[in-house]
């Protein structure tokens, strides 16, 4: 039998790992503003992944939300692991449910600039 989806498509199960992670994305925020250690690709990872969390509880708004910051985010700090998740962001939002938002065009238009002055990753400085 097929499995239960929602509206969005998503399994449930989906949506209610995204709302932890969207719990998880509050906590480590709060603890930033109480002065824990903020180091940028780690901040820039949990935006992405509260990105991805919205569009899973399907909310494009919240995603770009999510995204704007990180998409300003130095080219020093656009690690591999960074840019990884935006791959992944970049694939939820090309689902038939987003991709015809104006939001959704913008935000991978801006998802592919940020990608293209990324730092290279090392096999490209290998090859080279």
């Amino acid at each position: 039998p097929a499995r239960a989806r929602s509206d969005a498509g998503y399994p449930p199960r989906a949506r209610a790992c995204a709302d932890g992670a969207l719990h998880a994305a509050q906590a480590a925020d709060q603890g930033w503003a109480c002065g824990e250690p903020y180091i940028p690709a780690t901040w820039a990872q949990i935006r992405a992944g509260a990105a991805i969390a919205c569009l899973l509880n399907d909310s494009l708004d919240g995603a770009a939300e999510h995204a704007a910051p990180l998409l300003t985010l130095a080219p020093e700090f656009r690690i591999a692991t960074v840019t990884g998740w935006l791959s992944d962001l970049d694939k939820h939002l090309s689902r038939p449910r987003f991709a015809r938002s104006p939001i959704t065009e913008t935000l991978r238009m801006q998802i592919q600039d940020f990608r293209s002055d990324a730092l290279p990753s090392v096999a490209t400085k290998e090859a080279g």
